[in-house]
């Protein structure tokens, strides 16, 4: 395999016969030379531009929205662009391929299914892959092809009333394992300026309504400022959710699949600077009724993760790591 220009030049050519003049990420048809090679996580190594599974074409827009920001929180900000780009990017690695797959739905595996049984017919010789050449597979050539609005998909849950407490959230579809389903938003603070906002009363329970989550061991997201519908998201202590940190962000990923209607949660698992007497449990109760409700928001201090939610966390994380080794 070639290096360096030779090997960028190689690529290219190879994607654009693979794909057509398609940006990955958008599923745009552009002119051929306005596309250019985007390496989909950061770049290893003397030269990646030999690293096929991890290239793809990419419009300018769409190199220009996606620089500076690590691969995850960019395609999750926007799972039109995960379904875009793993029906384009086949070849790409598996650990790409596995943290999108959860993102895009059964349904898409099934019509690449289709597509590699279907008979395969000759592509046309692409012209114009210097940049000072036209290429024949622009938008009005009877060669490119079609465009078609991808609509949203559609959104994995809704808010409504809970019989736990006050408003939950709910799946509004069917919800693979490991899949990240919702970011928790809202402005990032220190604990220091957690504490500040919302300052431990001893003795007393939860502030009301304050919806910090903790980030790191040094930061907090405060969603009373710029939440969504994460806050709502009540506790569970047989949880189908768990929030794993994306960089600066944190998001719930699905513990294991979750059924279309069935109400959202994660272990809040609050642990107190003082004892958790039973008079301390009783001032944070759950009603999340689980057969293995502990009957308190309070978990025990070291208390190990569930074997469900450990092996979640391995899988999501290990997907992560992948991506961030390119």
């Amino acid at each position: 395999m070639p290096t360096g220009r030779a090997a960028y030049a190689d690529t290219r050519v190879w994607l654009l016969k693979e794909y057509g003049p398609i940006c990955a990420y958008c599923g745009e048809t552009f002119p051929a030379k306005v596309l250019t090679l985007d390496h989909v996580t950061p770049r290893r190594g003397r030269s990646a531009y030999d690293r096929r599974d991890n290239l793809v074409l990419s419009c300018a827009d769409c190199n220009g929205r996606k620089a500076d920001k690590p691969f995850l929180t960019w395609i999750l900000a926007n799972k039109v662009r995960a379904r875009h780009l793993y029906v384009y990017g086949q070849h790409l690695s598996v650990g790409i391929l596995d943290i999108l797959r959860p993102m895009v739905g059964t349904e898409v595996d099934h019509l690449l299914e289709r597509r590699r049984r279907a008979p395969v017919e000759p592509r046309p010789v692409y012209g114009g892959l210097a940049d000072d050449e036209d290429s024949p597979y622009l938008e009005d050539s009877p060669y490119a092809p079609p465009r078609r609005a991808e609509p949203e998909p559609p959104v994995a849950y809704v808010q409504r009333a809970s019989p736990r407490h006050g408003d939950g959230v709910f799946a509004a579809v069917p919800i693979a394992a490991y899949s990240p389903v919702i970011e928790y938003t809202g402005e990032l603070i220190t604990h220091a300026e957690a504490e500040a906002r919302y300052p431990t009363v001893p003795g007393a329970g939860a502030a009301e309504h304050t919806f910090v989550l903790q980030l790191d061991e040094e930061r907090a997201i405060d969603a009373n400022v710029g939440g969504n519908a994460a806050r709502f998201i009540n506790h569970s202590c047989a949880p189908n959710l768990e929030p794993i940190r994306v960089g600066d962000a944190m998001w719930l990923f699905a513990v294991r699949d979750i059924a279309a209607g069935e109400e959202l949660g994660y272990d809040y698992a609050i642990e107190l600077d003082e004892r958790h007497t039973p008079a301390a449990k009783r001032r944070f109760p759950c009603a999340c009724g689980a057969t293995t409700c502990r009957g308190t928001l309070l978990r025990s201090k070291g208390a190990r993760l569930s074997p469900e939610v450990a092996e979640a966390r391995r899988v999501v994380e290990a997907r992560i790591a992948a991506l961030d080794e390119g």
